[in-house]
Protein backbone atom coordinates (compact mmCIF):
# COMPACT_ATOMS: atom_id res chain seq x y z
CA UNK A 1 0.00 0.00 0.00
CA UNK A 2 1.50 3.46 -0.97
CA UNK A 3 2.06 5.76 2.13
CA UNK A 4 2.17 9.45 1.85
CA UNK A 5 4.00 11.28 4.08
CA UNK A 6 1.95 13.44 6.56
CA UNK A 7 4.60 16.28 5.90
CA UNK A 8 3.54 16.31 2.23
CA UNK A 9 0.10 15.96 2.88
CA UNK A 10 -0.08 19.02 5.29
CA UNK A 11 1.79 21.09 2.38
CA UNK A 12 -0.73 19.42 -0.50
CA UNK A 13 -3.73 20.71 1.72
CA UNK A 14 -2.32 24.05 2.24
CA UNK A 15 -1.57 24.57 -1.29
CA UNK A 16 -5.50 23.53 -2.56
CA UNK A 17 -6.89 26.08 0.36
CA UNK A 18 -4.39 28.72 -1.13
CA UNK A 19 -4.74 28.38 -4.35
CA UNK A 20 -8.76 28.61 -3.92
CA UNK A 21 -8.39 32.37 -3.29
CA UNK A 22 -9.57 34.78 -0.27
CA UNK A 23 -12.90 36.34 1.61
CA UNK A 24 -11.54 38.56 3.32
CA UNK A 25 -12.63 39.20 7.25
CA UNK A 26 -15.07 41.80 7.54
CA UNK A 27 -14.12 44.84 7.80
CA UNK A 28 -15.69 48.61 7.54
CA UNK A 29 -16.54 50.09 3.71
CA UNK A 30 -13.09 51.49 2.48
CA UNK A 31 -11.17 50.15 5.79
CA UNK A 32 -9.92 47.32 5.20
CA UNK A 33 -7.28 46.73 8.26
CA UNK A 34 -10.12 47.54 10.80
CA UNK A 35 -12.94 44.84 11.67
CA UNK A 36 -16.42 45.76 11.64
CA UNK A 37 -18.72 45.35 14.51
CA UNK A 38 -21.92 45.58 13.42
CA UNK A 39 -25.38 46.40 16.37
CA UNK A 40 -27.79 43.33 15.20
CA UNK A 41 -30.19 44.76 18.16
CA UNK A 42 -30.54 47.51 16.17
CA UNK A 43 -32.24 45.63 13.12
CA UNK A 44 -35.60 43.45 13.44
CA UNK A 45 -35.05 41.84 9.79
CA UNK A 46 -32.01 40.95 7.98
CA UNK A 47 -32.97 41.55 3.99
CA UNK A 48 -31.14 39.58 1.27
CA UNK A 49 -31.46 41.75 -2.20
CA UNK A 50 -30.43 40.10 -5.39
CA UNK A 51 -27.01 41.18 -6.15
CA UNK A 52 -25.92 43.99 -9.08
CA UNK A 53 -23.77 42.45 -12.10
CA UNK A 54 -21.07 44.93 -12.77
CA UNK A 55 -19.62 42.66 -14.77
CA UNK A 56 -19.28 41.93 -18.61
CA UNK A 57 -20.31 38.08 -18.26
CA UNK A 58 -23.74 36.90 -18.93
CA UNK A 59 -26.25 36.95 -16.19
CA UNK A 60 -26.75 33.28 -16.77
CA UNK A 61 -24.36 30.34 -15.91
CA UNK A 62 -25.75 27.38 -17.00
CA UNK A 63 -28.84 25.41 -18.19
CA UNK A 64 -31.10 25.89 -15.29
CA UNK A 65 -31.11 29.92 -16.15
CA UNK A 66 -30.67 31.10 -12.33
CA UNK A 67 -29.16 34.40 -12.73
CA UNK A 68 -25.89 34.21 -10.87
CA UNK A 69 -26.88 37.58 -9.05
CA UNK A 70 -29.39 35.42 -7.14
CA UNK A 71 -27.72 32.38 -6.40
CA UNK A 72 -25.08 33.36 -4.55
CA UNK A 73 -27.46 35.61 -1.84
CA UNK A 74 -29.92 32.37 -2.56
CA UNK A 75 -27.25 30.36 -0.80
CA UNK A 76 -25.53 32.83 1.75
CA UNK A 77 -29.57 33.31 3.13
CA UNK A 78 -29.96 29.34 3.05
CA UNK A 79 -26.98 29.51 6.05
CA UNK A 80 -27.88 31.93 7.68
CA UNK A 81 -31.52 30.65 8.17
CA UNK A 82 -30.25 27.18 9.18
CA UNK A 83 -27.99 28.81 11.63
CA UNK A 84 -30.36 29.51 14.28
CA UNK A 85 -28.13 32.78 15.00
CA UNK A 86 -30.57 35.55 13.93
CA UNK A 87 -33.72 34.03 16.07
CA UNK A 88 -34.88 37.28 16.67
CA UNK A 89 -34.81 38.82 13.81
CA UNK A 90 -36.52 37.88 10.67
CA UNK A 91 -34.69 36.48 6.91
CA UNK A 92 -35.92 37.95 3.72
CA UNK A 93 -34.88 37.36 0.67
CA UNK A 94 -36.33 39.01 -1.71
CA UNK A 95 -35.99 41.32 -4.72
CA UNK A 96 -37.79 44.07 -3.89
CA UNK A 97 -35.70 47.40 -2.47
CA UNK A 98 -39.11 48.68 -0.52
CA UNK A 99 -37.47 46.70 2.42
CA UNK A 100 -34.55 49.64 2.18
CA UNK A 101 -35.82 51.48 5.53
CA UNK A 102 -35.46 51.72 9.14
CA UNK A 103 -35.00 48.57 11.52
CA UNK A 104 -33.90 46.66 8.11
CA UNK A 105 -30.32 45.36 7.88
CA UNK A 106 -29.50 44.73 4.31
CA UNK A 107 -27.29 42.68 2.68
CA UNK A 108 -25.95 43.43 -1.15
CA UNK A 109 -23.08 42.73 -3.38
CA UNK A 110 -21.56 43.88 -6.44
CA UNK A 111 -20.34 41.14 -8.43
CA UNK A 112 -17.07 42.32 -10.06
CA UNK A 113 -15.64 39.48 -12.18
CA UNK A 114 -16.66 36.03 -13.07
CA UNK A 115 -15.83 33.33 -15.57
CA UNK A 116 -16.83 29.84 -15.55
CA UNK A 117 -13.63 28.87 -17.66
CA UNK A 118 -13.21 25.45 -19.43
CA UNK A 119 -13.04 22.41 -17.48
CA UNK A 120 -10.68 20.42 -19.72
CA UNK A 121 -8.20 23.53 -19.55
CA UNK A 122 -8.07 24.10 -16.33
CA UNK A 123 -7.55 20.24 -15.63
CA UNK A 124 -4.69 19.83 -18.22
CA UNK A 125 -2.96 22.99 -18.06
CA UNK A 126 -4.15 24.86 -14.73
CA UNK A 127 -3.50 27.87 -15.14
CA UNK A 128 -5.67 27.76 -18.82
CA UNK A 129 -9.66 27.58 -18.44
CA UNK A 130 -9.45 28.67 -15.04
CA UNK A 131 -12.72 29.91 -13.38
CA UNK A 132 -12.94 32.85 -11.31
CA UNK A 133 -15.20 34.93 -9.12
CA UNK A 134 -14.93 38.54 -7.28
CA UNK A 135 -17.18 40.72 -5.61
CA UNK A 136 -17.96 42.76 -2.69
CA UNK A 137 -20.65 41.79 -0.36
CA UNK A 138 -21.84 45.31 1.75
CA UNK A 139 -23.96 45.07 4.81
CA UNK A 140 -25.82 48.59 4.94
CA UNK A 141 -28.22 50.33 7.43
CA UNK A 142 -31.65 50.21 5.81
CA UNK A 143 -32.39 53.63 7.71
CA UNK A 144 -29.23 55.76 6.96
CA UNK A 145 -27.99 53.71 3.66
CA UNK A 146 -24.60 53.59 5.37
CA UNK A 147 -22.28 50.71 4.50
CA UNK A 148 -21.43 49.48 8.13
CA UNK A 149 -19.65 46.44 6.78
CA UNK A 150 -17.94 44.97 3.32
CA UNK A 151 -16.32 41.84 2.80
CA UNK A 152 -14.43 41.16 -0.39
CA UNK A 153 -14.58 38.37 -2.40
CA UNK A 154 -12.02 36.85 -4.48
CA UNK A 155 -11.57 33.13 -5.93
CA UNK A 156 -10.20 31.44 -8.41
CA UNK A 157 -9.75 27.65 -9.79
CA UNK A 158 -6.55 25.60 -8.79
CA UNK A 159 -3.25 27.36 -10.54
CA UNK A 160 -2.43 23.88 -11.37
CA UNK A 161 -4.25 21.20 -13.39
CA UNK A 162 -5.27 17.88 -12.33
CA UNK A 163 -8.63 16.41 -11.57
CA UNK A 164 -9.50 18.68 -8.90
CA UNK A 165 -8.73 21.80 -10.57
CA UNK A 166 -11.35 20.53 -13.53
CA UNK A 167 -13.82 20.20 -11.23
CA UNK A 168 -13.49 23.67 -9.65
CA UNK A 169 -15.94 25.45 -12.08
CA UNK A 170 -18.08 28.43 -11.65
CA UNK A 171 -20.50 26.67 -9.30
CA UNK A 172 -17.99 25.26 -7.16
CA UNK A 173 -16.58 28.57 -6.48
CA UNK A 174 -19.92 29.97 -5.93
CA UNK A 175 -20.60 27.58 -3.16
CA UNK A 176 -17.51 27.97 -1.58
CA UNK A 177 -18.03 31.99 -1.06
CA UNK A 178 -21.57 31.49 -0.11
CA UNK A 179 -20.43 28.88 2.64
CA UNK A 180 -17.53 31.30 3.81
CA UNK A 181 -19.35 34.12 3.30
CA UNK A 182 -22.10 32.93 6.03
CA UNK A 183 -19.68 32.38 8.37
CA UNK A 184 -18.00 35.47 8.78
CA UNK A 185 -21.54 37.09 8.69
CA UNK A 186 -22.36 34.64 11.87
CA UNK A 187 -19.03 35.16 13.43
CA UNK A 188 -20.11 38.66 13.36
CA UNK A 189 -23.52 37.97 14.93
CA UNK A 190 -21.34 35.84 17.51
CA UNK A 191 -18.88 38.52 18.33
CA UNK A 192 -21.89 40.79 18.62
CA UNK A 193 -23.94 38.26 21.11
CA UNK A 194 -20.32 37.95 23.20
CA UNK A 195 -20.05 34.27 22.03
CA UNK A 196 -16.42 35.26 20.58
Amino acid sequence: MLRIPKYLTAFLAILLLASCGTISQIHKFERIEEPAKIDFSKFDKIIFLDFINRSNSPLYYDEESIPITQTIPDKIYYHLNESGLFEGQKIIKTKSRKFIQKGNLIISGDLIKYDDGDDVLRGIFGLFGRSSLEGKINLVDGGSKKVLAQIDVKKASLAYGLFISANQNLEYLIQVSADEIAVKINDLKREFDGEI
